[in-house]
């Protein structure tokens, strides 16, 4: 039988190899999506608004910017705001 002590050593080890395989995933993710010739457009919502224009508009207010996600897609997007341009921020 085994003790108590090598199940917990196993879990741990397990659940640390299972953390690092999705820490990779997720960075070889990233580094594929890096490339995507549509990240001007997903990043210019979140610069207009960190730069004080509201996204969210009627159509009598001005400009319609269209994403398919909620508002917490400009959160993630948000640290993008610190460049001028949204082109900057892919350099």
């Amino acid at each position: 039988m085994l003790s108590n002590r090598s199940i917990t050593l196993t879990l741990k080890i397990a659940v640390t190899v299972a953390l690092l395989c999705v820490t990779i995933s997720l960075l070889l993710s990233l580094i594929a999506y890096s490339n995507s010739p549509y990240n001007e457009e997903r990043i210019a919502p979140s610069v207009a608004w960190g730069h004080g224009l509201t996204v969210f508009r009627n159509r009598a207010d001005g400009p319609l910017l269209s994403v398919l996600y909620g508002p917490v897609f400009y959160l993630l997007y948000w640290p993008t705001t610190l460049f001028r341009h949204a082109t900057a921020s892919l350099a």
